[in-house]
């Protein structure tokens, strides 16, 4: 089960271009952890990296797996594809479901590659899982970047306020859903992984205490069974549970950053 070389390489390689084109972050209207369009860093970071795979020479070197030999470029590529808030949440359900019907896993080229996307999403979340004393300087850089943030109001509210009217965004309520509905799913499967557990559990409980902490600030109740990313939706996709058309908001309302689809 452990990673062939060039695999190891890949998930490296992956995990340093995540964030590789700060530039393009900071473009995306607001900041590297809060932005209006976080696809658009994502996508400058996956380019970037590639690109320094081409020029250093090592994007032709072949991953020396039996089952399914495969460029670095592609393994990168794949890897860097699959760290989206919702892609990782599709992914940490998968692997759930193989691990329960497959002792062996994981055992596949496939698989391997699943699991390290799953890693390195992991490790994207990690400032959501440290002790609250550790928490708060990353609360105040969301708070910080969101402060910077001309978010646009559009859908069903826009009508209802003026061009001059700006919503605040809800810093808790973004770091409660990413807690609950993304990193909780993907660091709850890596922890079912044999020898993982122990490593784990200390930042899955700071993550469990902090998104108790961050709902008790917003005054929220927790996630309902068959709500959230269980149920294919999450932050970046609210659901809408009534047919009658919403009331207009305050000028003052708080809401969310979206979340890349």
């Amino acid at each position: 089960s452990r990673l062939r070389p060039w695999e190891g390489v890949a998930l490296l390689l992956a995990a340093a271009g995540v964030h590789c084109d700060l530039d393009a972050a900071r473009a995306a209207k607001g900041g590297v952890l809060v932005a209006e369009m976080p696809a658009a860093a994502h996508a400058a970071g996956l380019a970037r990296t590639l690109r320094l795979l081409d020029v250093s020479g090592l994007a032709a070197v072949a991953n020396a797996a039996p089952e399914e030999p495969m460029r670095l470029r592609r393994l990168v590529g794949q890897l860097l594809m699959r760290i989206k808030p919702q892609a990782a949440v599709d992914d940490a359900y998968y692997a759930r479901v193989q691990m329960e019907e497959d002792d062996s896993f994981p055992v596949t080229a496939e698989h391997r590659s699943l699991l390290s996307s799953l890693a390195i999403a992991a490790a994207s979340m990690a400032f959501l899982a440290l002790p609250g004393a550790a928490m708060r300087p990353w609360e105040d850089l969301c708070n910080a970047e969101a402060a910077v943030l001309d978010l646009t109001v559009s859908g069903p509210f826009a009508k209802h306020l003026e061009d001059s009217d700006r919503c605040r965004v809800d810093v808790d309520q973004w770091l409660q859903g990413v807690g609950e509905l993304v990193a909780l799913p993907v660091y709850e499967t890596l922890s079912k992984l044999e020898g993982a557990r122990i490593h784990l559990a200390p930042p899955l409980r700071h993550l469990r205490e902090n998104t108790k902490r961050w709902r008790a600030a917003r005054g929220a109740a927790p996630p309902s069974r068959g709500s959230g990313a269980s149920a294919g939706s999450g932050p970046w996709s609210p659901r809408v549970e009534s047919d009658d058309p919403p009331a207009a908001p305050p000028p003052e309302a708080r809401i969310p950053v979206r979340l890349p689809p």
